[in-house]
């Protein structure tokens, strides 16, 4: 198995993946509602992601093995570029064709903003391996090196995300990720907030 940057040939295989990893997850349920006519938007959601990272070169990562990509990670290094036009008029289309999906990532966003550390981080938004490739250490492989590209760039101090999964907090905080505030999403979806200071910024 090897870990490699994602390519723009990548994307469909990496997002077939994605959407085989995020099939059960409790915050895709709750941004995209709990059935299989939520798929082509979950799979538009990553696509365009996915294009974002590959386009401005931030860290977008997958699992290679056997000639199958077996899960990714990608998020945003210490800087936030802004979306060209082409991307954001996808991800308008996105909002107005998932009824409820705008309202809902932003009660999302609120909440995980309360606990973003101050300092500049690398933020990690999606990190999955394919149903049927769990339990290989491949997520292992994937957190450890998007973390270390958080470990090379010298402004960053750690790595930040959130997680709706009870089995991944475990698996995040066994990785070295502390717990920095969790919150409730619509009633019942409990968000957990977590950070893993690495890197020469991480005292700052």
């Amino acid at each position: 198995m090897k870990v490699r940057a994602i390519t723009r040939d990548d994307i469909e295989p990496v997002v077939e993946a994605l959407v085989s990893a995020f099939a059960g997850d409790p915050l895709i349920g709750f941004l995209f509602g709990k059935g299989w006519e939520r798929k082509p938007y979950v799979a538009e959601f990553f696509r365009i992601l996915l294009d974002v990272r590959v386009t401005f070169g931030m860290p977008a990562l997958c699992a290679h093995e056997d000639g199958v990509i077996s899960g990714a990670a990608m998020g945003y290094d210490v800087s936030r570029p802004v979306w060209n036009q082409n991307h954001t008029e996808k991800w308008k289309r996105l909002l107005t064709a998932a009824e409820g999906l705008d309202s809902r990532l932003r009660e999302y966003g609120t909440l995980a903003d309360r606990f973003e550390p101050l300092q500049p981080h690398f933020y990690l938004g999606v990190i999955g391996v394919r149903a049927g490739s769990k339990g290989r250490g491949i997520g292992r492989a994937l957190l450890d090196s998007f973390c270390d590209t958080s470990v090379k760039q010298a402004e960053s101090g750690g790595v930040y995300l959130e997680t709706a999964s009870e089995a991944s907090l475990r698996f995040y905080l066994k990785g070295g990720f502390e717990l920095r505030g969790e919150g409730i999403l619509d009633e019942d979806t409990r968000l957990w907030c977590v950070f893993r200071a690495t890197g020469p910024g991480a005292a700052a």
